[in-house]
């Protein structure tokens, strides 16, 4: 089963190499109700506290053209914590 969700790019996304990107963002809604996901600035793997602010992976897949925000994107929600 796809457990991903439809969103709306909040940032303009540059094209994508040929391996799939799960980048960091946070969630907002916009005037819509539309989902809006934001990636951060920096998606540095070693850079835990910006996974702990995250709410879901944006997901880029290989050799995605570029975006701007507003476009369409799929997401991966992250548990709201709880083990």
């Amino acid at each position: 089963a796809d457990s991903t969700q439809p969103a709306i790019l909040g940032a303009d996304m540059k094209a994508n190499d040929q391996r799939q990107d799960f980048l960091r963002a946070t969630l907002s809604t916009d005037s819509e109700g539309r989902v809006v996901a934001t990636p951060h600035a920096l998606q540095d793997s070693s850079m835990l506290s910006v996974f702990t602010r995250s709410q879901a992976l944006l997901i880029r897949p290989p050799h995605a053209p570029a975006a701007k925000a507003g476009e369409g994107c799929r997401i991966l929600r992250l548990s709201s914590g709880g083990f």
